[in-house]
């Protein structure tokens, strides 16, 4: 028993002690899982979530720090449609969140990640912007990623949105990714246009509407996404078969496996549920999970809600963010 002495030292400062990072990337102060939607924001936050440490590399060592939450108020500079990577620097004892370059395409970085005692950081010195008018120079491997996002159609603007029921459906933009601290989100997409007929063998998106479809941002792809496109089909004796399905970046095809409801020669109408499935890793970058859906030939009807809330169909997504 006893005292241990720390030479001065606080735990969380001795050196080569470096715990995960304590923070998520959010849309909301002070709200590190957004449970609700945080729609066309411009300022972006590293809020404090299972502790206030942060460990960064100064060339030599890994020193752990404490930091209160960091925010970026976005402007001209955070072009539209694009990918930009996070990072938490020490700028002379200030610790700062930063963004590097936009990404070259929705699937493609400008700069590159490198993986240092097993954290991703900077690969090489780049320029790390803290605000509209201010940057700094982040040498390599000083830089600590923490996540992705992507700006909306407007330029210093992101968005977190969780769908909803809309004429023509309520897309989900799902614009933040965290590196550390991933937790599970879920979006639903409704079309509460009561029904609708489509009379075609070539996959078209459901309701021939690209809103009907969940769009995300994905800074690293090692976590599988999981999505259903649900939807109920009647034949009024017509003699279709008809499919519904989940395709990923594509309005024109099917992945994952899609829904098969068999011809129904009867007069009477018959009501199937359809449920089409897809559950794989989408990839690195942008990218959109969207309904489709397509008929042998003849005509066959998909029903949105059928007039009723209870008999809503849609699809559906969760994954880790």
């Amino acid at each position: 028993t006893g005292d241990l002495d720390m030479g001065g030292n606080d735990v969380y400062n001795v050196r080569n002690y470096y715990p995960d990072p304590g923070g998520r990337l959010t849309l909301t102060s002070a709200t590190p899982v957004l449970v609700t939607e945080a729609a066309d924001q411009t300022t972006l936050y590293y809020a404090l979530y299972k502790h206030d440490l942060v460990p960064l590399y100064d060339g030599t060592n890994w020193d752990v720090f404490r930091f209160t939450e960091l925010s970026i108020v976005m402007g001209s500079n955070w072009g539209a449609n694009s990918n930009f990577d996070c990072y938490v620097y020490n700028d002379g004892g200030t610790l700062r969140l930063v963004t590097g370059a936009a990404w070259t395409s929705d699937t493609a970085r400008n700069e590159s990640l490198t993986r240092l005692n097993g954290r991703w950081t900077n690969n090489a010195s780049m320029t790390g912007r803290y605000s509209n008018s201010a940057t700094v120079t982040v040498a390599a491997n000083r830089g600590l990623y923490v996540g992705t996002f992507r700006t909306t159609g407007s330029t210093g603007t992101t968005t977190w949105e969780i769908g909803g029921s809309a004429v023509n459906g309520d897309p989900g933009l799902l614009y933040v990714w965290n590196n550390y601290n991933r937790v599970m989100a879920s979006v639903l997409v409704q079309d509460n246009t009561n029904s609708w007929t489509y009379t075609s063998s070539t996959w078209r998106a459901v309701n021939a509407s690209n809103t009907n479809r969940v769009s995300f941002v994905r800074g690293l792809n090692e976590d599988p996404y999981y999505a259903r496109a649900i939807f109920t089909i009647s034949h009024n004796g017509s003699g279709a078969d008809a499919s519904c399905a989940v395709s990923l970046d594509a309005t024109d095809s099917f992945s994952g496996v899609p829904a098969y409801v068999a011809p129904n020669v009867n007069a009477a109408t018959a009501f199937l549920q359809s449920v089409g499935f897809y559950n794989a890793l989408p990839g690195l970058g942008f990218h959109f999970l969207q309904g489709t859906e397509r008929t042998s030939g003849a005509t066959a009807t998909f029903w949105g809600d059928a007039g009723a809330s209870y008999a809503a169909n849609g699809i559906y997504l969760v994954g880790l963010f």
